[in-house]
């Protein structure tokens, strides 16, 4: 994914990437070391939402579709939702009107209400045998 990034953005050095990408991961690992330092990665900090989250875990799909070129139900169906989510962000109005016909109403629902939307999309279609089937799904192991 970074070196899709570095391709979008021909421009932008390879550091300012990789800390618009890490910025969030940065706080929560790394204490800064005088006041000021602390003071900001605070102001960094309290801009995080579970929104935030999302995007790592979809440039982690990502990355497991280029390496494997098959998932598991639940990473399809998070693809496609986050992809509904922020169809603005990632193509045309026109490729993105599939995926908004997935997810009726997806872009004007409540973030709780997504989020419910998404796991009972994961937990209607996990054990679809039509799904199950395709060459491009993986076998997802839950307890």
């Amino acid at each position: 994914m970074t070196e899709l990034l570095l391709a979008d953005h021909p421009g932008k050095p390879k550091r300012d990437i990789y800390a618009a990408m890490n910025l969030y991961r940065n706080c929560f690992k790394h204490v800064g070391t005088t006041e000021a330092e602390r003071a900001d990665d605070q102001l960094t900090l309290d801009q995080f939402d579970d929104t935030k989250n999302d995007y790592l875990l979809y440039i982690c799909i990502e990355d497991y579709l280029r390496l494997r070129h098959s998932s598991p139900i639940p990473m399809q169906i998070f693809h496609a939702w986050f992809c509904a989510c922020h169809a603005h962000l990632l193509m045309s109005q026109a490729q993105a009107q599939k995926l908004l016909d997935l997810f009726p109403g997806i872009q004007t629902m409540t973030r709780d209400q997504q989020k419910r939307g998404l796991a009972g999309c994961i937990q209607q279609f996990s054990s679809h045998s039509e799904l199950l089937a395709h060459p491009e799904t993986e076998v997802s192991f839950t307890e």
